[in-house]
């Protein structure tokens, strides 16, 4: 299992560690994507792919890696959104870049990348940082923060059209997410929906500088305008994949902050459902004490009604009354809403949760709103339990 101990492991150069199969890549920056690349079909399967092979006629099976981090990351059965993708493609950057200079390809020897890098820092000397702001992006291409869940049929191919046409957005995801609105509709609500959910950001944040149909052309370096402006290209896409791995890894925090409270280990951060949430209540039932119940609703209904079905499952009530503490967890909905169904409760129970974690629409399924009431002092479980037994005898 890989480990996320911090927001820069999302920004680690996972090449390695996702597909230890593959042959390993000895190199960082350029030269280490390019070894990569010129491994070719020695590569059982991408970094940033869920499943672990492909066989002709069979299609992709097996779990890598990296569904088992979107797991942790996300809370999710990536297989249940369909697939995987980066967000951004490195090569595309560089492609421009070398054919720009030399009017080629760059090439695994890397010979002809420093000639070209040399040659461009003698005549663009204001420019001297960018080799190693494309060395930095080529490692953040094979990092968690790069890859995303994805719907079948996001990414271009053979047989169907999408992200990553060459001729069109070549992989730069605000050029895609222009495309999208008008070519792909229901991939561009997609990405609208999961916004928030899977910090998609980037789709929108990202300035390419690029019309649709430029973004394979080579750099002019005859334009100082072109070369400045690809640069500051670079300088965004970096900077959007370094704010999309605090936002991934405040997510995780928010979620391994609430299971803390409530003293389950980090052993159990592993989903295997498509809504988490159910998952929550089957582990505090392993708990040491603990009385919980699950409220699930659809957008549009009252918070009265939500939190009674949670609160309809057994104990729940008595020991929502006698609790000295409880939690709330609450899904899908947005902190205002989430505001008023914790005045509901205080109202009704005389006092507010200790901890509420909240992340709108992120563990539940898109049209669904969940509230779990958690009570955890196992003395008060006890003693809800008993008056519950005296109250059946009579």
């Amino acid at each position: 299992m890989i480990k996320i101990n911090c927001k820069e492991d999302l920004l680690k150069c996972m090449r390695n560690e996702l597909v230890p199969d593959n042959p390993k890549v000895e190199y960082t920056g350029i030269r280490g994507l390019l070894q990569f690349l010129a491994n070719g079909s020695k590569n059982k399967t991408n970094p940033e792919c869920i499943y672990t092979k492909y066989e002709f006629g069979e299609g992709w099976s097996g779990k890598s890696k990296t569904a088992e981090c979107f797991e942790t990351i996300y809370g999710i059965d990536p297989f249940e959104i369909g697939n995987s993708d980066t967000i951004f493609n490195c090569l595309s950057f560089l492609s421009r870049f070398t054919r720009g200079m030399i009017g080629e390809d760059p090439e695994e020897t890397m010979k002809i990348i420093d000639d070209t890098f040399a040659g461009f820092g003698r005549s663009y000397p204001e420019h001297d940082g960018l080799r190693e702001k494309l060395d930095k992006l080529a490692d953040y291409h094979h990092s968690l923060a790069n890859f995303m869940p994805a719907p079948d049929h996001f990414r271009v191919t053979k047989l169907y059209d999408g992200k990553g046409r060459v001729d069109q957005d070549n992989d730069m995801p605000d050029l895609y997410y222009e495309r999208a609105e008008t070519e792909f509709p229901e991939k561009y609500q997609w990405i609208n929906e999961n916004m928030d959910r899977f910090a998609l950001g980037a789709f929108k944040n990202f300035k390419s500088y690029l019309k649709n149909g430029e973004a394979n052309e080579p750099l002019d370096f005859d334009n100082p305008d072109r070369v400045a402006e690809f640069e500051k290209s670079i300088d965004s896409a970096i900077d959007c994949l370094e704010k999309r791995a605090e936002e991934l890894w405040d997510l995780r925090e928010n979620f391994i902050a609430f299971f803390k409270n409530i003293e389950l280990s980090e052993s159990h951060f592993f989903w295997g459902d498509d809504v988490a949430v159910n998952k929550v209540t089957r582990l505090l039932g392993e708990c040491n004490g603990g009385v919980f119940g699950t409220g699930r609703g659809r957008r549009g209904e009252t918070e009265e009604d939500i939190i009674n079905r949670a609160l309809e499952q057994p104990y729940m009530k008595k020991a929502m009354k006698k609790a000295k503490k409880y939690y709330m967890l609450v899904t899908g909905i947005s902190l205002i809403e989430a505001g008023d169904m914790m005045s509901y409760v205080e109202k009704r129970f005389g006092n507010r949760p200790e901890v509420m974690w909240l992340r709108s629409r992120l563990y539940c399924r898109d049209e669904d709103v969940v509230v779990t009431m958690v009570v955890t002092d196992s003395a008060q479980e006890e003693k809800v339990i008993e008056d519950e037994n005296k109250q059946n005898s009579i």
